[in-house]
């Protein structure tokens, strides 16, 4: 917790419970009734305060192992520093104590138990306004503590710089974006530099130097960077004393981190579709193609299909060529209607989707017949062959079709009058016929047979004799009387001819 002026509260300027390992830096707490309080706040760090005025400096309460350093503690009305009851094995050292507790005969007091007032390692204690320039001084408290080596002159933090506020922005930047870094960073000695450490997806640590700003913050330009690329990055900061403090702020050790999207919130384009062969049929593979681009590249993409409105089936797709993707489907039935349409996903890390789907019409396929040829008509003939005028006539052929038969059409015209049609029927076997007639004496019937088979085509076939059409003329009938009339004459003829011919043979 730092860079905060917390002043004129009724009770606590920053008040700290149960919040170990705090850092409580570069904070102003003037006029409260305890400037920091901490209370079950141990391994905490005090340090850079100005605490003035107030009831309390800084008072740690039940608090352990503690560092109060480089505060200034000025005009508390009670003490300066106030070590309450179970606050032990702390260190208060470089703090500068002016006119605390002026009714009293210490500026601090302490209650707890083995704690120090003074650095260890260094053995400098605190300045104290009050001190008489010789020997220890005494704090108060039940603890009995002194400290051994009180300051001639007040002292400023000479401890490392405080760097707070890191930020970047934008906060989700993409390829095309310059990432700008900022940090807070105060040092009471002045700030001499403050560097940007980062690295790019694990690699070597580069650095730049951060260009002060106003206020304290600094900043630093980097990037950009490609897509995905996963920035981590950290600051160190050293101060214009003749320490050369440096800080690091590292995120504990699990440094800050960037990571790079894309530019790219556009979905894939998919056109140019089409099927092959665009009229199929049962025995046809289907070869579906769509070409699809996207300036992120294509993830995946994915041919949806159904049968006759069944369940929707997926199917990836494959990059033949030039942005072209294709599925191949294996035949369907014949009649079956297929609907379908496309999803794509591209590269960029949201994976943006489209789908075209003929604006929820679907695209659609319908699979006909593979038989292309019509119905075999062979066998055709008449009878009687030669028909009076008294006798129907009976036409007969031989009809046959793998896809089976849906009708058999006799087309008949009398001396070349208007075509008359008539349904043969199924007498047997493939053997189809049909009776017409009787007609006139003298009529000449033309003929021929068309059928049409029970393919989804509709296949039709004709047998017209080769254009000459069938045809047969009917006779008249003639009576017996008329019929011994007409041959006795030539039964005379049969006779005399047999006479001379037995004459003959007699005068030789």
């Amino acid at each position: 917790m730092g860079n905060n002026t917390c002043n004129d509260n009724n009770n606590d300027g920053i008040d700290l419970m149960y919040s170990g390992s705090s850092t409580v830096v570069n904070n102003t707490c003037n006029n409260n009734n305890y400037g920091v309080y901490l209370y079950s706040s141990g391994s905490s760090t005090v340090g850079n305060n100005t605490c003035n005025n107030n009831l309390y400096g800084i008072y740690p309460h039940d608090t352990d192992s503690c560092v109060v350093t480089y505060n200034l503690l000025q005009e508390n009305g009670a003490y300066g520093v106030y070590l309450g009851f179970g606050s032990d094995n702390n260190l208060i050292h470089h703090n500068t104590f002016v006119e605390n507790y002026l009714l009293g005969t210490s500026q601090a007091c302490d209650r707890g138990t083995n704690n120090y007032w003074y650095d260890t390692e260094t053995l400098e204690g605190n300045y104290w306004s009050d001190w008489s320039g010789t020997g220890s001084y005494t704090v108060a408290g039940s603890a009995g503590s002194e400290d051994l080596y009180p300051l001639d002159e007040p002292t400023l933090y000479l401890g490392p710089p405080v760097i707070t506020d890191i930020i970047h922005s934008p906060s989700t930047p993409t390829e095309l974006d310059i990432i700008t870094i900022n940090a807070t960073v105060t040092d009471a000695s002045g700030v001499q530099s403050v560097t940007l450490h980062y690295r790019v997806n694990g690699g070597s640590w580069l650095t730049i130097s951060m260009t002060f700003l106003t206020d304290n913050i600094y900043s630093a330009i980097t990037g950009p960077f490609a897509v995905s690329d996963t920035i981590e990055y950290y600051i160190s900061a050293v101060d214009d004393s003749i320490n050369f403090n440096e800080a690091i702020e590292d995120n504990n050790g699990q440094y800050y981190d960037i990571f790079v999207g894309s530019s790219d919130f556009t979905s894939p384009t998919i056109e140019n579709i089409a099927h092959s062969p665009s009229s199929p049929t049962e025995i046809d593979t289907i070869t579906v193609n769509a070409t699809i681009t996207d300036t992120s590249g294509i993830y995946n993409v994915t041919l949806h299909y159904r049968v006759n409105g069944g369940i929707w089936q997926n199917i990836s797709m494959t990059l033949v060529n030039d942005d072209i993707y294709s599925a191949i489907l294996d035949p369907f039935s014949i009649s079956d209607t297929i609907e379908y349409y496309f999803t794509a996903i591209d590269n960029y890390i949201l994976k943006n989707e489209a789908t075209e789907d003929n604006s929820g019409q679907y695209y659609d396929i319908f699979v006909g017949s593979s038989d292309t040829s019509g119905p075999s008509i062979i066998g055709v003939v008449h009878s009687p062959s030669s028909p009076t005028e008294l006798e129907t006539v009976t036409v007969n052929a031989t009809v046959t079709d793998d896809s089976g038969l849906q009708s058999i059409t006799l087309h008949y015209r009398v001396n070349g009058g208007a075509w008359q049609t008539i349904d043969m029927t199924l007498i047997g076997g493939d053997l189809y016929s049909v009776t017409i007639g009787p007609f006139a004496v003298s009529d000449t019937i033309e003929y021929y047979i068309s059928a049409v088979d029970n393919s989804i085509n509709y296949n039709l076939a004709i047998n017209d004799n080769s254009g000459l059409y069938y045809s047969f003329t009917v006779s008249i009938v003639i009576p017996e009387f008329q019929m011994i009339s007409l041959l006795l004459p030539a039964i005379t003829c049969l006779f005399l001819g047999f006479g001379l011919v037995a004459l003959q043979r007699r005068k030789k």
